[in-house]
């Protein structure tokens, strides 16, 4: 799915299963989503600065 079409779909407060797709997990975090990443990935430390400030962990 694009993140143009993600956009419609996501909103504050839902959880956003992804995994390696950092574009997606930004937007996730960005949009005051929750984000489990999966597939054995990990995610960047400037993913996982934007998770802290938001205090998401």
């Amino acid at each position: 799915m694009t993140l143009e079409i993600m956009k419609k779909y996501i909103s504050p407060g839902n959880l956003l299963i992804v995994g390696n797709r950092e574009e997606a997990q930004r937007l996730a975090l960005e949009r005051d989503c929750a984000v489990l990443i999966t597939g054995g990935f990990t995610c960047s430390d400037e993913i996982k600065q934007l998770a802290n400030k938001r205090d998401c962990q």
